[in-house]
């Protein structure tokens, strides 16, 4: 067994060491609750430094995270100070929630932009994958397209700020854009413009067709028809300047106001009217000066037919600035036209990439969808199988996508029916069609005119059926009584109606 000193077991029964010793043991629990203090209010501190990175990364998840940890921090806290220490760090990252959500949607709208330029150069992309994999098969290559696809299908639908900030900044380029190719195009006419003229006056073809040979693609159909205004013009002031007073004795106009009626009656529809008071102003000087000079088919004198004939110059002079000064007015509202056609093709195009049907449109969709289904006609949508309300809700989906796409791909072929492939009619279609009444033939073909020939015959057929227009099925069994056997499987994948089968 031990054995403790006389003096120490002394001192231990001394009340004055008793209470050195307690003071003692008060000032390490005091040391440990600062360490702990310290350490709970230096996490905290660290916490709140990683939030602010992720804050600045724009991570709104992983911000909330560490909000969320500082809070169950703060939940444990054992003393005033270092509650208040958490608490300034939450109320630190709190504030930046905003912020961060703004640099998420900017990151998340520059990943799509990104996505979008891959998808647009997708030979580069290819290069780009090779480098890394030699073997990259067309498989490999197929399914990265169709994740990148996703991934940009799947951002713009899951923040409304995304979608609408994709749209704007993609709206902005397209306007920018679109300004540049305006200001391109008046800038090569006004380059070109007096060599197009001169070309024209030497009456030869070639020279024309060379004067405009380097013009943009984009503005080529625009230059032939400032070329062919020009042309017309050109021909009419030879056939003018034939006939005047100074080729003949006698005028043969005695007045154009003829030439100066025509001007604005030539403009199209959005061209500026044109200001026609210095031809006005010219022609009554010649028409005073040939009323009072041009006598009983004589000239007063050699002076006042020489005076005719300047004033007459000076009129045609002016008449062929105004002509020139009008076909380049035409061009210029032909060129802001097609801009502005195009910023609106544009616009329509964007609303189809990014069009996202709300989650109770596709409800309402899938709850019809189901109502017209024998099986769950009965049922109430919440109590129907969830795997048959999985599909009616894709279903529902798809059908409000595409009819979302069929309204804006027939405003698009409106407004540029080049730029939309329309939907042919087949020779199953004109079988359809001729198995029909002439009334509901034409029908048919006015709503497939309506909707610019963008919607598939057969599709406005079943519209028509189903919205009791017409009747599919008489007109069906009347087709295939005289069809052939191969002719009905031929014809079978056109008709609009899944009921109609070859039975035979």
């Amino acid at each position: 067994m031990a054995r403790f000193g006389q003096g120490l077991i002394q001192g231990l029964t001394n009340p004055q060491f008793q209470k050195g010793l307690f003071e003692l043991g008060d000032r390490i629990a005091e040391r440990r609750r600062d360490e702990r203090e310290l350490q709970a209010i230096q996490g905290a501190a660290t916490l709140g430094n990683q939030g602010v990175s992720f804050a600045q990364a724009g991570n709104t998840q992983e911000l909330q995270n560490t909000i969320t940890q500082l809070t169950e921090q703060l939940g444990q806290a054992k003393n005033v100070n270092t509650a208040a220490q958490i608490q300034s760090q939450i109320n630190k990252l709190q504030a930046l929630i905003p912020e961060t959500k703004q640099i998420s949607t900017r990151n998340s709208i520059n990943t799509v932009m990104g996505i979008d330029a891959k998808l647009k150069n997708q030979d580069a992309l290819k290069r780009s994958m090779q480098a890394s994999n030699p073997k990259l098969t067309d498989a490999e290559f197929n399914a990265e397209i169709a994740k990148l696809e996703q991934q940009r299908k799947d951002l713009l639908a899951q923040d409304t700020l995304i979608n609408e900030g994709y749209q704007g900044r993609r709206l902005a380029l397209s306007q920018a854009q679109a300004q540049q190719e305006e200001l391109q195009a008046r800038t090569w006419l006004s380059d070109n413009r007096s060599k197009i003229l001169a070309a024209i006056e030497t009456g030869r073809d070639d020279a024309i067709k060379q004067s405009i040979a380097d013009a943009p693609a984009a503005i080529a159909e625009k230059a032939q028809e400032f070329v062919d205004r020009q042309i017309r013009s050109h021909n009419e002031m030879l056939d003018l300047r034939e006939r005047t007073i100074s080729m003949k004795n006698a005028p043969d106009n005695t007045s154009f106001s003829s030439q100066i009626e025509s001007i604005n009656a030539g403009l199209s529809e959005g061209d500026i009217e044109y200001n026609t008071t210095v031809l006005e102003t010219l022609n009554t000087q010649y028409e005073d000066h040939i009323r009072k000079t041009f006598k009983d088919g004589k000239w007063t004198s050699l002076e006042d037919k020489a005076r005719a004939a300047a004033l007459e110059k000076l009129f045609l002079d002016e008449y062929q600035k105004v002509q020139r000064d009008i076909s380049t007015t035409q061009y210029d509202v032909a060129v802001r036209r097609q801009v502005e056609i195009q910023q609106q093709v544009d616009a329509l195009t964007l609303e189809r990439e990014t069009f996202v049907p709300s989650p109770q449109a596709i409800q309402n969709e899938a709850e019809l969808l189901a109502a017209t289904d024998p099986t769950y006609a009965e049922k109430d949508f919440k109590n129907i199988p969830p795997a048959a309300k999985a599909a009616f809700l894709a279903e529902a989906e798809e059908t409000i996508r595409d009819e979302y796409d069929d309204i804006r791909l027939i405003a698009i072929a409106r407004l540029d029916p080049d730029s939309v492939e329309k939907a042919e009619i087949t020779a199953g279609d004109r079988a359809v069609l001729e198995a029909y009444p002439e009334a509901d033939r034409d029908l048919i073909m006015e709503e497939y005119n309506n909707n610019a020939g963008i919607i598939p015959i057969t599709d406005i057929i079943t519209k028509l059926n189903r919205e009791g227009e017409i009747d599919t099925s008489a007109v069906a069994q009347e087709i295939l009584d005289k069809m052939t056997r191969a002719e009905k499987r031929e014809l079978d994948a056109t008709m609009p109606d899944a009921r109609i089968r070859d039975t035979d």
